[in-house]
Protein backbone atom coordinates (compact mmCIF):
# COMPACT_ATOMS: atom_id res chain seq x y z
CA UNK A 1 0.00 0.00 0.00
CA UNK A 2 1.33 3.47 -0.87
CA UNK A 3 2.52 5.64 2.01
CA UNK A 4 0.03 8.11 3.45
CA UNK A 5 0.78 11.81 3.12
CA UNK A 6 -1.32 14.78 4.19
CA UNK A 7 0.02 16.93 1.33
CA UNK A 8 -1.74 16.69 -2.00
CA UNK A 9 -0.38 18.69 -4.91
CA UNK A 10 -2.60 19.63 -7.81
CA UNK A 11 -1.65 19.14 -11.44
CA UNK A 12 -1.24 22.92 -11.75
CA UNK A 13 1.12 23.01 -8.73
CA UNK A 14 3.20 20.18 -10.18
CA UNK A 15 3.48 21.93 -13.54
CA UNK A 16 4.41 25.19 -11.82
CA UNK A 17 7.17 23.42 -9.85
CA UNK A 18 8.35 21.60 -12.98
CA UNK A 19 8.64 24.93 -14.81
CA UNK A 20 10.61 26.43 -11.90
CA UNK A 21 13.11 23.57 -11.86
CA UNK A 22 13.27 23.33 -15.65
CA UNK A 23 14.09 27.04 -15.78
CA UNK A 24 17.21 26.48 -13.65
CA UNK A 25 18.69 23.59 -15.65
CA UNK A 26 20.49 25.53 -18.40
CA UNK A 27 22.23 27.90 -15.97
CA UNK A 28 23.31 25.00 -13.76
CA UNK A 29 24.67 23.04 -16.69
CA UNK A 30 26.50 26.09 -18.02
CA UNK A 31 28.43 26.41 -14.75
CA UNK A 32 29.16 22.68 -14.40
CA UNK A 33 32.53 21.33 -15.53
CA UNK A 34 31.45 18.02 -17.04
CA UNK A 35 35.06 17.30 -18.02
CA UNK A 36 36.25 17.38 -14.41
CA UNK A 37 37.86 14.16 -13.19
CA UNK A 38 36.21 14.77 -9.80
CA UNK A 39 32.55 14.35 -8.89
CA UNK A 40 32.61 17.19 -6.40
CA UNK A 41 32.52 14.79 -3.45
CA UNK A 42 35.91 13.65 -2.14
CA UNK A 43 34.55 10.27 -1.06
CA UNK A 44 32.92 9.55 -4.46
CA UNK A 45 35.69 8.65 -6.91
CA UNK A 46 33.94 9.14 -10.23
CA UNK A 47 34.18 11.79 -12.95
CA UNK A 48 31.70 14.68 -12.98
CA UNK A 49 30.09 13.44 -16.22
CA UNK A 50 29.71 9.90 -14.86
CA UNK A 51 28.29 11.35 -11.67
CA UNK A 52 25.65 13.30 -13.59
CA UNK A 53 24.76 10.26 -15.72
CA UNK A 54 24.41 8.25 -12.50
CA UNK A 55 22.15 10.99 -11.09
CA UNK A 56 19.90 10.82 -14.16
CA UNK A 57 19.58 7.06 -13.81
CA UNK A 58 18.84 7.41 -10.10
CA UNK A 59 16.06 9.91 -10.81
CA UNK A 60 14.65 7.57 -13.47
CA UNK A 61 14.44 4.79 -10.88
CA UNK A 62 12.52 7.05 -8.50
CA UNK A 63 10.20 8.23 -11.30
CA UNK A 64 9.46 4.62 -12.23
CA UNK A 65 8.73 3.74 -8.62
CA UNK A 66 6.46 6.76 -8.22
CA UNK A 67 4.62 5.84 -11.42
CA UNK A 68 4.14 2.31 -10.15
CA UNK A 69 2.77 3.57 -6.82
CA UNK A 70 0.39 6.00 -8.54
CA UNK A 71 -0.87 3.28 -10.86
CA UNK A 72 -1.73 1.07 -7.88
CA UNK A 73 -4.16 3.73 -6.67
CA UNK A 74 -5.51 4.52 -10.16
CA UNK A 75 -4.00 7.99 -10.47
CA UNK A 76 -3.96 9.10 -14.11
CA UNK A 77 -0.47 10.30 -15.00
CA UNK A 78 -0.85 10.46 -18.78
CA UNK A 79 -0.63 14.27 -18.67
CA UNK A 80 2.98 13.96 -17.48
CA UNK A 81 4.18 12.40 -20.75
CA UNK A 82 4.06 15.55 -22.85
CA UNK A 83 3.68 19.28 -22.79
CA UNK A 84 0.45 20.32 -21.16
CA UNK A 85 -1.81 22.98 -22.59
CA UNK A 86 -1.75 24.52 -19.08
CA UNK A 87 1.91 25.50 -19.53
Amino acid sequence: EPPKNDINYSKAQMIEYWNLVDGMVDDCLDTMDLESPHSGFPWYEITKLDHQLSNIRHIQQHAGHLSELLNTIDVDTNWVKGKSSAQ
